[in-house]
């Protein structure tokens, strides 16, 4: 089985939300309260080496979340300027 390049699909992710989202929505974009604080317990966790292997993962998923957002943020940052 070959693999796939996901950069395809993120930037037609990116082009829709983009496209149907009003920018100070997506600008203003943070985690909901519950979810922060999960974040930040897993980044307390990590700091100490003391992740089991399912809060590795879990810390991985809100790492590519980030990585969309800003990517999302950025662009939606450029068709306001």
């Amino acid at each position: 089985m070959s693999s796939m390049d996901p950069e395809p699909a993120f930037e037609g992710l990116l082009d829709l939300l983009a496209s149907n989202v009003a920018p100070e929505q997506v600008l203003g974009f943070r985690l909901p309260d519950d979810n922060q604080r999960r974040l930040d317990d897993l980044l307390a966790k990590n700091r100490t080496n003391t992740l089991t292997e399912e809060e590795r993962s879990e810390l991985k998923s809100f790492e590519h979340l980030e990585h969309v957002v800003r990517l999302l943020k950025a662009r939606m940052y450029g068709r306001q300027n």
